[in-house]
């Protein structure tokens, strides 16, 4: 059977509906109406990406997760068996895991390094790996300091980093750049903050450098971590220190964050409408134009890690990479202040709505990169019981 010719424009779990009747191939059980085939459709391949042969045999399902506001990720009375539980195969990590793709002897491997998402943990590791292994390490980010300095006096949105037209100019991009010179380059790069959003002013540069080293036999590899969004913003609040009673203004001024940041880089060089923090009023949620800029650009990607699975992240990555050790076990690095641990609470349950309320465009693209495989349970909204 031909699957749906509908056209869901972010590939978000209800554009898949059709799969229900007509299962993707390889699901453990047909759908009402049989098995659907790829016929070539958008719809096909939005919700069957990975090819049946090359699936991976499902891993069992997570323990349901601990709702204690302090130390965990989700909230006791809030968004119940949400992620962890029905997102049964992560199918951007799939074709590297199956080996369906080769090791990476020479060119760039490019991090996006997303606040709160597990970012820390993997640039430590390539920063100490990467140089024992041969590679270069270039951080591409300006300091917290130097983000705050320029957002007050103006001048953030001028320095030589953070402008599209001159970030290959910048001090930071300079050992990436001599070393793309060489024959058989060796470059890993941690783009993070102060850098230009990779969605709005990167990924036409980058694809020109992929062509350049393709020709030099080498190849260009885009890896990313994203976070289930509630757990996302719970982390950005307690890291910060944020208080209960300041919760919905954050929330609201910080509203899609990982979608924002993919296109637009840090939020101090987000465009209206959606800076934070002006005039007292609060940012925009992610619009439709910008979900799809965020989605284009994370079709670029050879590999969307998600924070629950960090150690399989990690895993994938060193597998293309020839002869990097495997990880043993993730160290999570970065998480939130000891000094801060009073800070930590409770979430209720109508300020864990709110959250989803303003992560509903990070959960689209969040959803979009899981390759779920029981149609008959659907993914629960954020924030149901």
């Amino acid at each position: 059977m031909h699957a749906s010719r509908e056209r869901p424009g972010l590939c978000g779990v209800t554009a898949c509906r059709w799969t229900v009747n007509w299962a993707c191939p390889g699901s453990a059980a047909p759908g009402r109406r049989g098995y659907a085939h790829d016929d070539g459709t958008h719809a096909f391949r939005c919700c069957c990406p990975t090819p049946s042969s090359r699936l991976l045999p499902p891993p069992p399902p997570a323990p349901a997760p601990r709702w204690s506001g302090r130390g965990s990720s989700e909230h006791p009375r809030a968004m119940r068996s949400a992620v962890t539980t029905n997102c049964t195969r992560w199918w951007r990590s799939i074709e590297l895991s199956s080996g369906a793709m080769s090791p990476l002897q020479c060119g760039l491997v490019w991090f996006l390094h997303v606040s709160k998402s597990g970012g820390t943990t993997v640039a430590n590791y390539l920063g100490r790996v990467a140089p024992q292994n041969g590679w270069k390490y270039v951080n591409l980010w300006a300091s917290d300091d130097k983000l705050r300095s320029g957002w007050r006096t103006g001048t953030f949105a001028d320095s030589v980093l953070r402008n599209a037209s001159t970030w290959t100019q910048s001090e930071q991009w300079r050992p990436a750049a001599e070393e793309l010179q060489r024959a058989r380059p060796r470059v890993v790069v941690h783009q993070h903050h102060g850098s230009p959003g990779l969605g709005q002013s990167l990924l036409q540069p980058l694809q020109e450098l992929k062509r350049g080293l393709r020709a030099k036999g080498c190849d260009l590899l885009l890896a990313t971590v994203l976070r289930e969004p509630g757990a996302h913003m719970r982390s950005m609040l307690f890291y910060i220190g944020v208080p209960a009673a300041a919760l919905r203004p954050f929330v609201a001024n910080l509203s899609d964050y990982q979608a924002k940041y993919i296109v637009h880089g840090h939020e101090f060089g987000w465009p209206a409408p959606f800076t934070p923090w002006v005039g007292g009023s609060r940012a925009a949620t992610a619009t439709p134009a910008l979900l799809q800029k965020a989605s284009a650009a994370l079709e670029h990607f050879d590999l969307v890690g998600r924070t629950d699975e960090l150690q399989s992240f990690l895993a994938a990555l060193t597998q293309r990479l020839a002869g990097w050790p495997a990880l043993d076990r993730v160290r999570h690095d970065n998480a939130v202040k000891k000094d801060l641990a009073q800070n930590i609470f409770d979430v209720s349950t109508s300020d864990m709505r709110f959250i989803c309320k303003h992560s509903a465009g990070d959960a689209v693209l969040y959803w979009r990169n899981c390759n779920t495989r029981l149609p008959q349970e659907p993914p629960r909204k954020c924030g149901s019981s």
